[in-house]
């Protein structure tokens, strides 16, 4: 059985603007999860909640992804537009897949978001974020999130997630990590010189490259050198990384928009690509 830890990921404004609703949400799973897993403890880490005041932020928030089981995204529209909310999901992804599983994501749906469904943006800071949550199944929390939190409902609904959970955490079969894929989440893990302009700067998230032609180099070499007149001379690290297993020079032009501060700029650089 894997240890019954896991990872609360959400946006701190939301938690603001619901009076702390998710926060106690969180307290509530965990202590469902307790009653169904006995004795062992359970934990599941919040960053408000678990990381000191002065603590390093983001080391602590990478440390435990890299030590929990299981996952729970709470997906609204400030989650899909926040970068960090992002990049936990496909840190953990990667750490998923490591361990031969793809059964330990549990999204919960605050919130519609239906500007999303039908195609229109939202902002969102990466499609392919959404569209793999997309291929889990959600609990829908929305018409309760306006009940008492100590009602028949809601309590319901926790019980399922906290079974949900158990029932992965139990699971025979399950791949302990071998050294080569220790390697290759490191590689995941490292900094380089890409920083977030709207956010705390943070690792860049390599994502696993799909078995589709390369653009070729005279394009990227074409793409670098507009990059160049909006970001900088780290034009040329970001193409490289943002290429890899990309063959549409219109999917490229938009991940490397989402890096470009301004919306003017963004549309600006990609009508030019």
């Amino acid at each position: 059985m894997l240890k019954p830890s896991g990872f609360w990921s959400y946006s701190l404004s939301d938690d603001e603007s619901s009076r702390g609703q998710l926060s106690q949400l969180r307290e509530r799973a965990a202590a469902e999860l307790q009653l169904h897993i006995g004795r062992e403890k359970v934990s599941i880490f919040q960053d408000s909640a678990s990381i000191p005041p002065g603590g390093a932020w983001e080391s602590q928030i990478r440390e435990s992804l890299r030590d929990v089981s299981f996952f729970i995204p709470v997906l609204t529209t400030a989650f899909l537009q926040s970068s960090w909310c992002c990049r936990e999901v496909m840190l953990f992804r990667h750490w998923e897949a490591a361990r031969g599983r793809d059964d330990l994501i549990f999204p919960i749906q605050y919130v519609d978001i239906d500007e999303a469904d039908s195609g229109r943006s939202i902002g969102c800071f990466d499609e392919e974020v959404l569209k793999f949550l997309r291929g889990r199944q959600w609990v829908d929390f929305r018409s309760l999130r306006f009940k008492p939190y100590d009602s028949e409902e809601i309590s319901l609904k926790i019980l399922k997630i906290a079974k949900a959970i158990r029932d992965a955490l139990r699971k025979a079969g399950t791949v302990t990590r071998s050294t080569t894929k220790t390697t290759e989440l490191a590689e995941v893990e490292r900094v380089d010189a890409i920083n977030d302009p709207a956010e705390t700067p943070t690792a860049a998230v390599r994502f696993p490259a799909r078995e589709v032609p390369a653009l070729s180099s005279e394009i990227l070499d074409r793409v670098g050198a507009i990059l160049t007149e909006f970001m900088g001379p780290k034009s040329k690290l970001l193409v490289a990384k943002e290429s890899q297993g990309v063959a549409s020079l219109k999917e490229l032009a938009h991940r490397l928009a989402k890096h470009i501060p301004t919306a003017e700029e963004r549309e600006e650089f990609i009508n030019r690509v």
